[in-house]
């Protein structure tokens, strides 16, 4: 069950910067002095936050490796929080897109020519350019974890790897090392990997091979999923949705992947077979863990008190029954669809 934070009294880090498409701003608890993300939703579609910590809450039934987004309240301002994945002191939060233009320095995500690059196959190429070929799996249960909530927006930076800043241990460069943004490490990387031929000091190029290696950090939670489970549908198409078996199967069916496989995206599950032609196992053991964890009382029973601990005070930011009943059958007709690809 998501809780309730009012964060009115705790002070914004304006030195640290977010990205992204909605509000954001980063947040300090003065209980404990962690550190918060707190993000509303864009005017466009006020119920976005929800999408984002029901998604949270679903994912982690599931048993997939989520971000745990919880509602928060400041001055009057409703949105989604969640707790910093990382420490800030040695751990930093690299995107997908410092992999991906660290291995082709040509692909630029806005702009056009570069938009048919982003596929699953590029992805995985610049994975294993940087030995991060053992955490496909990883992206594969992102684009699974996708099909089910309808996330259409898996972009660059949408997911990514906790990276260890503070390389201890190493007698070679780590005055440098230490103080190195991740994107001059990349730089250094490929600069390596052209000069490792030329070193003969075995040492020297153990020393090397462990920086890397403990610059590899780990994949990332699931995060940033809130462009989901119908957030942009208003009051009829819901309503039409609900009485119209028919139409609500025409909508899951338009869902499409940000992540490609060729040329124009694909819809999730199109993708997902394709995926699954490669890496069969993966795909067959996630879907079969889903299968196994899924409850559709326990999914119906996360939705409908998923504002429970929302204040009388902030009653009319409560999520719509009918918004609930069509996210529970959404959910409930994706995981079908998965189950048909077994």
């Amino acid at each position: 069950m998501a809780d309730f934070y009012d964060i009115s009294n705790w002070q914004e880090k304006f030195h640290y910067q977010t990205k992204g498409t909605r509000s954001k701003a980063i947040v300090e608890n003065p209980q404990n002095e962690s550190l918060y993300f707190f993000k509303k939703s864009i005017n466009k579609y006020k119920h976005e936050f929800w999408s984002e910590i029901i998604a949270s809450e679903i994912g982690t039934k599931l048993g997939f490796n989520m971000l745990k987004y919880d509602i928060a309240s400041k001055k009057g301002e409703i949105g989604c929080i969640s707790k910093l994945m990382i420490d800030i002191s040695q751990q930093q939060l690299t995107e997908g897109i410092d992999f991906l233009q660290g291995y082709d320095y040509t692909y630029i995500p806005d702009q056009k020519e570069s938009y048919n690059k982003y596929t699953f196959h590029f992805i995985v190429k610049a994975l294993n350019e940087y030995k991060l070929e053992k955490t496909v799996p990883d992206l594969i249960k992102t684009i699974i974890f996708d099909s089910i909530v309808g996330n259409g927006d898996r972009h660059q930076e949408n997911w990514g790897y906790i990276i260890n800043t503070r390389v201890k241990d190493l007698k070679f460069n780590n005055r440098i090392m230490d103080s190195v943004s991740f994107r001059r490490f990349v730089k250094a990387f490929l600069f390596v990997r052209f000069i490792r031929t030329f070193i003969t000091d075995k040492v020297r190029l153990y020393q090397l091979e462990k920086i890397i290696e403990d610059y590899k950090g780990i994949y990332s939670p699931i995060y940033d999923s809130g462009s989901c489970l119908g957030r942009e549908l208003d009051d009829d198409k819901i309503n039409d949705y609900l009485n119209n078996k028919d139409s609500l199967n025409a909508y899951i069916s338009k869902g499409t992947s940000e992540i490609r496989w060729e040329g124009p995206k694909l819809k999730h599950f199109d993708l997902i077979k394709h995926i699954c032609n490669e890496y069969p196992d993966v795909v067959k053991s996630t879907i079969s863990s889903v299968l196994m964890n899924f409850n559709e009382q326990n999914i119906r029973k996360i939705v409908l008190s998923i504002d429970k601990n929302l204040p009388e005070k902030l009653i009319e930011h409560k999520l719509p029954d009918n918004r609930k009943e069509l996210i529970i059958n959404l959910i409930t007709l994706r995981i079908e669809r998965l189950k048909e690809l077994l």
